[in-house]
Parts: C-alpha cells; structure tokens; sequence
C-alpha cells in the first residue's frame, strides 16, 4: 500500500490558480478580478518572458519511489500523486498553507496554517495591485502569513525573497517560523530543485534560484539583488525608514510586489503614504471591531457619567452594537483606576487608521493636525505692525541637502499666547541661511534673535554680529570669580539645557489642540512627528521625519521670556557722532575708532552710506577723516 496516502486530501479537488480563487466573497471595492496577465505574473521571468513554473522532476519522482521500494503499478500511482499535489501547491498558496505549513500557535501547540479572512485579503491584495500598506491596530499574523507567502514564492516559483524587520530578535522569530514550517514539509516535497542547498540562520536557497532571506533596517542584504517580493516588518519603527524603503524598492525587479505590515507610530514618514491618494499602495486597516469574539453582554459597574457618554458617542460615530460597545467599556474599565483612560484604549484598540496614528503610542504631543505635502520655503501669516515687537528663534544647520532642514520662526510679544507670524523651513548654505535670518529680522522691526551658539548656530550669530545686527540675545550670568555678571551671546544646548527647550514646547503646543494656534503647516507636521525614541526615551523626530521647526520655535521663546524680553528694549552698542564720544569712546574701549565698524544703533540710511564709504575708500581715496563719518 502507498505510503503517500493520507497525506493528500479526503475531498480532492483541483483548485484555481490563487488569483482566480477571491475567499472573500467577491473582489475589493475598486478592484477588478484578474487578467490573464496577472495570473501569470510568477511564470514569467524578469524580463516578462514567460517561463512556466517549476515541476517536480521525473527523476527525483523515481528516485523517491525507489527508496520507498514501491512495486511499479504503486509507484507509478505515486508518482501521479506527487504530481499532482505539486502542481497544486503550486498553483495555490492558500491550499499549500492550509496542507502543507505548520505553525506554532500562542500554546506552542503545532498546527496547519489555517489563513483567517483578513490574511487572505492581504495575499489576494498582493497578487492583484502589487503594492499593500497594512496597519495594524491588533495582532493579526500578517508577519506569519507573509513569510509564508515569501516561501512559497522562493520554493515554487524560484523568486527572491526578503523580510526586512526592525531588530534582530525580531528577525530571527520570523525567520525561525519559515526554518520550522520547511522542517515540516513531507519528504517528497523537498527533493531535487525543491529541496534548499542553503539553510543558514537567515536564508533558505534553492538550486533553481529561488532564496527566501531575512535582515534588519541595518543590513545592505536586498541592496542591488534581483528582490521579487519585499516584506517591510514594522516600517515605523526604523531607524530611517525613508531610506531603507526607497533603497529596497530600487532593487525589485520589474512585475515585483511589496508589503508594509506596521502599527502607527507617529505622523510622519507611514503616516504620508497612507494619507497620499496618488500613490499606487492599497491601503488596509482593520478595527477590532470585525472580531466577531470581541463582545460583552453586559456593562462594567461603577461607570462615570462623563465617561458613559463618551461610551455612546464612540459607539454612535463608530457604528458599534451594544455588545461591542459593552467590550469598549470593559477594556477601558480594565486599567482604570479612577476616571477611564480613553488616550490608552484608543493606542490599544483604534477604530479608524487616522485615530491609530493621532494617538500612537510613544508621541509626546496630544494634538494632531491633517497637513499636506512638506514645502520648504518662507511663509507669513500676519502682516507687520509698525510699533510692534517680534522675537525671532533660528535652528541652524549644515544646509546639505541630505541633511536636516533650517528653521526660522518669528513670534509676537505676547508671552501668554504669542503669534506665529512668519516662518521659513530651508536647506541652504549656511551664508546664504544667515542672510535669510538677516533679512527676516530686520524686516520684522529688527526682531531679537534667539539661535543656538554651538557649532552651524554659532557661525550665524557670528555674521550677524558682523553685519551689525543689532537685536542679538544673549544668556547674562554671575560669576563669583572675576566679574560678577558676563553675556554670553547665543542659547547654550546641551544634555541639561535641551529640557528647557521641550518644555517650553509643552507650554505653547502641548494639550489635546494645542495652547496656541500652530498656523505653519511645518510646525503642525514637526509636532505630529516628535515621539519618545523606545530605546531611550528621548523627544525626538519620528525616523525619517525632522523636528528643526519645534526647536526654532522654542527657541524665539526663549527670548519671550520677562527676563529675556528686557533685551529687546534698545541697542546694546552706540556710534560716536561727535569729537568728544569719539575720543570718550577710545579712551573707555582702550582702542582706536574705527569709522568703518558697524554699530547696533545703525539706521539702515546710515548702513547704506557707510557701505558706499568703504567702496570708495577701496577704488580712490586712502584717506577718510572723522567729519566724513557725521551721519546726522
């Protein structure tokens, strides 16, 4: 009697091709069934030419059957069987997993992979668009069944494969569910060609090509390699997602797929792929509410009022039954100790993709804001007031254009709730960027200006001294040794200062919609992207994303302060416009006048003159004497 018996079906029954074969009762909204073209799509080599998929040799049929020492009418029945059976793992990755692949499940118990309804969705998804962008607000498998996707390409189809996960645990437990279900395979399905010559701790190579590979963000392992499918496990949480995204995408052969798995974090990078309309990812999200499990007959006792009637208006804006609405109530009564945490169960439990990214896990800021596309340049949005005071904060930079982005942001001088007037967000070299700082301020009746005094920061206070602007802040301190107070021009970040900064972040923008009005749309976007780094815990830009605006801002704050307000009041240096302030000048600066030096009480007629001064003195006359030098 056959040995294979048993292994195949009870119910046999060819099955159509996987793109042919919608479990879900129908195509997605949108979506149109197949053509002939893409259900061909693995039988075709890179170039397009079609190349039929890869059968079961006779010779390895016949080498197995003889070690199973089958009379010749047995194995010719055998042969027949496994040929079958190939083909239909084959031509249908749903009927290998739910034949062929083990699992372990949350027991460690082992069992068939049996794909749940929003898993198939997921793989049919693939096969028809080619691009699937998938996040995730509960644990639904999708890093088992894609890995399995990624085998049954690389075994049957001689593609090559990649996972590509965020830590390196996390690589190796979705590497060792593949070793594992390989391990599991039946004998006569792993011979010849479908048998791996390669079976390392992070790839699985078959003789015909076809490789099965894992790596973390880090590694340069898909880099310039023929990738036909590219699994992005927990995108959000790169290091720099942008980055390593773009650069695998450059190495898919062309007809290739691609799939993001990830939950939210933050706003930035993901959250701009899901929100574009115009690029060709299909987007799916699936709420908890779908779980048919997910129900309760009745309420938790000892329910606030307030929080009874947030119950019904997440019920009534959700379309959630009494029963669904009851397990909300019963998750959130679950960590409360007093009042629910309705922040906590939206993280945990998101009903929208829009809420999962508001409310992700590790943001330092409540609010949220719907921005569109990043645009670099100057904005204004209010008009300049004759009279009025202006406080100008700068976040300078190398101005390389792979590099951090410059800010500026001016503000109004209202220390309770000051204005965003006018911002600009740029990649320039730093002398241009320190002509930008210049022209902003001085059109902003000659703002005070708050930057860093640490290295790029540094160089533009600099020029902006030499240019003689005159509303520079500086950090005033007592020192008990030598001179009892000393300015020191510049804010000083580092480990202990840069608190000072996110706190006063938190003062103007913190709270569920902010304490001020943003107004710039770069502003709105460094908030929704400013999250606590996991591994260190601190505030920081999401990867892939920039928070220079946040710090400009909270620099022109800085100067808003009561005790940093009074710097504005007047110029801190005067011109001698007399034979006496001159030589009273040398005599208490121990130095020669020098008629060519800028002053901070300078009016922009005085500056033009001197400049036409200095041209002069450069093409005809050596000699310039003190009367030249009388400007009123």
């Amino acid at each position: 009697m056959s040995k294979l018996k048993g292994k195949r079906p009870k119910a046999y029954k060819a099955s159509k091709p996987l793109t042919e074969n919608p479990r879900l009762g129908g195509w997605p909204e949108q979506q149109h069934p197949p053509t002939a073209e893409e259900n061909n799509r693995h039988a075709r080599d890179p170039e397009g030419n079609k190349v039929g998929a890869i059968l079961f040799k006779k010779q390895d049929v016949d080498d197995l059957v003889k070690k199973l020492g089958h009379t010749s009418k047995e194995a010719k029945h055998a042969a027949k069987l496994i040929q079958l059976e190939m083909q239909e793992c084959i031509n249908d990755f749903f009927y290998f997993c739910e034949n062929y692949y083990y699992i372990k499940d949350r027991h460690n118990r082992t069992s068939l992979l049996k794909p749940t309804p929003e898993q198939e969705q997921v793989v049919i998804d693939i096969e028809v668009s080619g691009r699937v962008l998938i996040v995730k607000a509960r644990k639904l498998g999708m890093s088992t069944v894609l890995s399995a996707y990624g085998l049954w390409l690389a075994m049957f189809h001689s593609r090559f494969c990649g996972t590509i996960a965020h830590q390196p645990d996390s690589v190796q437990n979705i590497f060792e569910k593949v070793r594992f279900a390989y391990s599991k395979l039946p004998e006569w399905m792993k011979r010849g060609d479908f048998e791996a010559d390669r079976n390392s701790k992070v790839e699985l190579r078959f003789p015909h090509g076809g490789a099965y590979r894992v790596g973390t963000d880090k590694d340069e392992k898909f880099r310039g390699g023929d990738l036909y499918f590219a699994h992005f496990s927990e995108l959000a949480a790169y290091r720099d997602p942008k980055k390593v995204f773009n650069a695998t995408l450059d190495s898919l052969v062309p007809d290739a797929v691609a799939c993001i798995e990830t939950t939210a974090r933050g706003m930035g990078f993901l959250h701009g792929m899901w929100v574009n309309r115009g690029n060709a990812w299909t987007k799916l999200f699936f709420d908890w509410k779908d779980e048919p499990s997910y129900v309760r007959d009745e309420l938790p006792s000892g329910i606030h009022a307030d929080d009874l009637k947030k119950l019904e208006e997440l019920a009534d804006n959700h379309g959630l039954t009494t029963r669904q609405a009851n397990f909300a109530a019963h998750k959130l009564a679950e960590k409360a100790s007093g009042r629910w945490d309705w922040r906590n169960f939206h993280q945990e439990w998101p009903l929208t993709a829009d809420l999962a990214f508001a409310v992700a896990e590790g943001r330092v800021f409540e609010a949220s804001f719907d921005v569109g596309p990043f645009q670099s340049g100057v904005m204004e949005f209010q008009p300049v007031a004759t009279n009025g005071r202006y406080f100008l904060g700068f976040d300078a930079s190398s101005g390389s254009d792979t590099g951090d982005y410059q800010a500026v942001y001016v503000l109004s001088d209202d220390y309770n709730k000051p204005e965003v007037c006018c911002s600009a967000v740029v990649q320039l070299p730093q002398d241009q960027f320190g002509e930008l700082v210049y022209s902003i301020a001085t059109k902003w009746n000659n703002a005070l200006i708050v930057g860093e005094n640490n290295t790029y920061g540094l160089s533009v206070l600099m020029a902006l001294r030499e240019a003689g602007y005159p509303n520079i802040w500086r950090k005033l301190t007592f020192d008990k040794v030598g001179n009892p107070l000393t300015d020191k021009m510049g804010f000083s970040t580092n480990v202990a200062t840069r608190s000072i900064l996110t706190k006063k972040m938190q003062q103007y923008l913190g709270g569920p919609n902010c304490r001020i009005d943003p107004a710039c749309p770069r502003l709105k976007k460094a908030i929704n992207d400013f999250v606590y780094n996991p591994d260190t815990g601190k505030q920081e830009a999401a990867p892939g994303c920039y928070d220079d605006p946040l710090f400009a801002f909270a620099l022109a704050t800085i100067g808003l302060e009561p005790n940093n307000a009074v710097q504005h009041k007047g110029p801190v240096s005067k011109r001698p416009r007399s034979e006496m302030e001159i030589l009273r000048y040398e005599v208490v600066n121990q130095t020669v006048y020098d008629p060519t030096q800028h002053f901070d009480d300078d009016t922009e007629e005085e500056r033009q003159e001197l400049q036409a001064y200095m041209q002069h003195l450069k093409s005809e006359d050596p000699v310039l004497y003190v009367e030249d030098v009388f400007f009123s």
